[in-house]
């Protein structure tokens, strides 16, 4: 492919237009710049939550929003897609949530961890302090809590809160996902991510993944994912799909339109990651979005969604993808193309 063609190639992929489909292209670091036809999903529901919703996450008949300056938990149908009465008290900023076992569990960022029944919305116990709390994920036998300002992640028993271990994972854990009952926690500064023996207890095994920082992680779809920059500037994105025993890659990297923050989510039939846009040249300009990318050929699928302002939270579940934008205090619904 010619150089010009090979940079329209590139903006249009970047751009999410429909019209790059089957331009495919090698970027630095290996990633390859690829969209394909069709369409991503459709907005097919739009519910208003408290101040600032951050995270999200999807249990078996409810989506669960913490909502950070509003000091509370929404509850939303997940098959009407509406409030389900009123947001529950979680004292100052919520910053995380995980469903698991008919539990509901929220991390505050002052550093307690909560626990609220699935089924009724009533707390459960007293809060677990946690040191700086950033991400939470439920499965592998427990509840999971990265620790950044303690170089720990917090291990709770899955069904009374109790804190069992506090296991060192690097300089600054940040994310953990679970994939195919492995635990995995990002160390963004490192470029690593690093596998817990849920055995033993301790970190046995840590894979390089990104030369700049790695952004988000994932666990769906039989795989774990990754969003790494290999950037300074974390001008370039890319999504990386890793095997979830041994962290190895799996195939090319796909670059991705965004910036930080971004969030990522696999599963219906897609992963799935927020962009915030852009506004300042001499990049193009780009609306707040979601991009959906096709795991089996890790390609963009179609043009990019358009959510609300400041998407911070996405979850996957009851067939649909669920996104948070902060700034119009909403979660939108989205029904993926088939």
């Amino acid at each position: 492919m010619a150089p010009r063609a090979l940079a329209a190639c590139l903006l249009a992929s970047l751009a999410g237009v429909a019209g790059a489909a089957g331009c495919a292209q090698r970027s630095s670091g290996g990633a390859v710049s690829r969209t394909i036809g069709g369409t991503a999903a459709a907005v097919s529901g739009l519910a208003h939550v408290g101040a600032d919703p951050t995270a999200l996450a999807v249990g078996s008949q409810s989506v669960w929003v913490t909502n950070y300056g509003g000091a509370s938990l929404s509850r939303l149908s997940s098959v009407s897609g509406r409030p389900l009465g009123r947001p529950l008290a979680t004292g100052p900023a919520p910053n995380g949530v995980a469903v698991g076992g008919g539990l509901v569990w929220v991390t505050t960022a002052p550093g307690a961890v909560l626990r609220f029944d699935a089924a009724t919305g009533r707390r459960l116990g007293q809060p677990v302090r946690v040191a700086d709390p950033a991400g939470i994920a439920v499965g592998a036998g427990g509840v999971w809590v990265t620790s950044p300002g303690s170089g720990t992640v917090v291990r709770l028993e899955s069904s009374t809160g109790q804190r069992t271990s506090a296991i060192p994972a690097g300089a600054d854990p940040t994310d953990v996902a679970v994939a195919n009952g492995a635990v995995w926690v990002s160390d963004p500064a490192a470029g690593t991510v690093s596998r817990i023996g849920t055995h033993t207890n301790r970190v046995d095994r840590t894979v390089r993944v990104a030369h700049g920082q790695v952004l988000a992680l994932a666990g769906g779809d039989g795989a774990l994912w990754a969003v790494k920059t290999d950037s300074e500037l974390t001008s370039s994105l890319a999504l990386v799909r890793l095997d979830p025993r041994t962290g190895s890659r799996r195939g090319a990297a796909v670059v991705v339109p965004g910036a930080i923050p971004v969030r990522l989510a696999a599963g219906a039939g897609g992963v799935w990651l927020t962009d915030e846009g852009n506004s300042v040249p001499p990049h193009p300009s780009r609306p707040p979005a979601v991009i959906r990318v096709d795991p089996a050929r890790m390609a963009i699928v179609g043009a990019p969604v358009r959510v609300g302002a400041e998407p911070a939270g996405i979850a996957v579940g009851s067939g649909d993808v669920w996104v948070s934008s902060a700034a119009s205090a909403t979660v939108a619904r989205l029904h993926p193309a088939q």
